[in-house]
């Protein structure tokens, strides 16, 4: 036995160094290092994809307009194109970007994060609007119970206050408490 001890402790040493190598690779493909830990709320988090250089979440100290955007995301890929219009919309926190090339003119689609990136990163998921699928990134919540919160909602037009959704069987104080934090109307 003491030989095969021996024998594993080098395998060992050699998996931890390679495992270091690897997590050190990764840390220079994230490209929103001055992304603060997501308790703070003074940071606009944005989510930019499609034909930028380096699609990702990034984060700023201020509402960012599209060109700073594509700036932080290293530019467009391939030829560098314009933006079509409206290079000064304002964005804010939980928005998703897709930039399109089509001829040398960049176009832009406006929409959310998914609810799983926002539950991630602190921003508020709506309760109002956040499909059947996005209520499931809430922890405690599953398909079935994310269904009842969506008959709810239907059923009432809307909810008025956050504290509304304790109507909802499955949702008792304790859930509720829990997931407070992570949710908007």
């Amino acid at each position: 036995m003491g030989n095969r001890e021996n024998h594993d402790r080098p395998t060992g040493y050699l998996g931890l160094f390679l495992m270091v190598l690897v997590l050190h690779g990764l840390a220079g493909t994230v490209h929103h290092a001055d992304l603060k830990p997501s308790t703070d709320r003074g940071s606009t988090l944005v989510q930019a994809e499609g034909d930028v250089r380096f699609a990702g979440v990034y984060a700023f100290r201020a509402s960012p307009g599209l060109k700073e955007l594509v700036e932080r995301a290293g530019g467009f890929k391939g030829k560098e194109g314009r933006m079509a219009d409206r290079q000064d919309t304002v964005l804010h926190s939980g928005e998703r970007v897709f930039f399109r090339n089509q001829g040398g003119l960049t176009a832009y689609t406006l929409g959310e994060m998914s609810a799983f990136y926002k539950v991630t990163l602190g921003i508020p998921v709506s309760l109002n609007r956040e499909t059947e699928t996005g209520l499931t990134a809430l922890p405690g919540v599953g398909p079935v119970l994310a269904r009842a919160i969506i008959r709810e909602r239907s059923r009432r037009g809307g909810f008025s206050r956050l504290e509304d959704v304790v109507a909802v069987k499955g949702v008792g104080p304790r859930l509720f408490r829990k997931i407070a934090p992570m949710l908007q109307l």
